[in-house]
């Protein structure tokens, strides 16, 4: 929604007024809405940052994940390439560069991770993969982020005061961050939607 366009601005300018450098996972569809509504001042700020790519229509029908269980491999990839590879270069046109990785998150599928092998781009899961203590683990050669840093269960719509608490415990990671306690990448695991959405009921 057009709601979506103003999140993003202030989350890529906020970070970009500080200094620090944001990796946004946008879907296929998303860079085609901000074509269509002429969102050019979105894009701008976007390309201040990491580029991510997240599947063509995230959760819309046709889900992957029905589409690989109920078909062979070979079919499976057969129908997950084009629609894949579309979305991926109307994201790389839009914003002018090459996305950085597939962000897997909620589809595991091996077909999936297979077919963006074949398209050329590198591939990032965040899961319940258990990761023992670590930032990240390596597993079938996807790099999955453990979900120690992330700040999504601070930002579902029905949490008290949840702004708040997402800025505290960001800023306790940077600070942490400077300190040199880690290794200064705070992961932010969060949907857009989440900060103008009113109830979990309505996700």
């Amino acid at each position: 929604t057009p709601e979506h366009d103003e999140i993003l601005i202030r989350l890529a300018e906020g970070l970009s007024r500080r200094g620090l450098v944001g990796n946004f996972h946008l879907t296929g569809q998303m860079a085609r809405a901000l074509r269509i509504r002429g969102r050019t001042d979105v894009v701008d700020a976007l390309r201040q940052h990491e580029i991510g790519y997240h599947s063509n229509t995230h959760g819309a029908s046709p889900f992957l994940a029905g589409i690989l269980e109920d078909n062979t491999w070979d079919e499976g990839l057969a129908q997950v390439l084009p629609t894949e590879a579309k979305g991926l270069r109307d994201v790389e046109e839009l914003i002018g560069k090459r996305a950085q990785y597939y962000t897997l998150e909620f589809i595991k599928a091996p077909q999936l991770i297979h077919a963006m092998r074949l398209l050329g781009i590198r591939q990032l899961g965040f899961s319940a993969i258990p990761t023992f203590g670590r930032a990240a683990v390596w597993m079938a050669g996807v790099l999955c982020c453990g979900n120690q840093l992330m700040l999504g269960i601070e930002a579902a719509p029905d949490t008290p005061n949840r702004l708040e608490r997402m800025r505290t415990k960001f800023d306790q990671l940077y600070e942490r961050a400077r300190a040199g306690e880690n290794d200064g990448v705070i992961r932010v695991f969060l949907h857009p939607y989440k900060l103008i959405t009113p109830s979990t009921r309505s996700w």
